[in-house]
């Protein structure tokens, strides 16, 4: 019998667009679209965090460019990951 692992917390997925209208350098840009565009509610603005498919947070100021060069968000096996409410590095819950 396999186990499975449940998340500790609640976890959701969805996916928007590959492609968007608007031009976008750095992942903030890509954040607040998402925002806009009404995909999350604007109340999480500000306990929202991205993550690459190892789990490593992907800083606002990264250029959009560099992630999906590396393939990242470009294939559902390698998804960015926007994560809404809990990032114990930064301590916010």
């Amino acid at each position: 019998m396999q186990r499975i692992k449940l998340p500790a917390f609640p976890t959701a997925t969805d996916g928007c667009p590959a492609v968007v209208p608007v031009k976008m350098e750095r992942v903030a840009h890509l954040t607040n679209y998402i925002f806009s565009q009404g995909y999350v509610a604007a109340k999480y603005r500000t306990v929202v965090h991205w993550e690459g498919p190892c789990g490593k947070k992907i800083e606002e100021t990264t250029c959009v460019e560099a992630v999906l060069g590396c393939g990242v968000g470009g294939c559902e096996e390698k998804p960015l990951k926007l994560v809404i409410g809990r990032c114990l590095s930064s301590g916010f819950i």
